[in-house]
């Protein structure tokens, strides 16, 4: 992958997390006076889960990215290839694991 592809890949993601973040914080500000029962339905609804999972897998394509940049900075040839399927073996298994807690089925 070319070096100005990547760090546009960077900004863009970069970008939507930061979106995502002041998403959170709007809505968590705007549920502070309410009790928990009534925080889980909102965060029940299709456009707060939609929210959560958009956030959660581009948190983790955001992570793959700069560990991709120490990968190509710091490894050369077979060590790096080793800790790329590791790191995708890891995040792999994190999406599988909060899948679940998200309300993905």
């Amino acid at each position: 992958m070319k070096s100005s592809h990547k760090w546009n890949l960077h900004r863009l993601s970069s970008l939507s997390l930061i979106f995502t973040t002041i998403s959170f914080l709007i809505f968590f500000f705007n549920s502070i006076q309410l009790n928990q029962l009534e925080v889980q339905t909102k965060l029940s609804f299709l456009p707060a889960k939609l929210l959560i999972f958009f956030f959660f897998l581009n948190a983790l394509f955001h992570a793959r990215l700069e560990l991709w940049s120490i990968y190509d900075d710091y490894f050369k040839g077979t060590q790096k290839k080793i800790f790329q399927i590791t790191t995708y073996v890891f995040l792999t298994v994190l999406l599988i694991l909060v899948l679940p807690i998200l309300g993905v089925k």
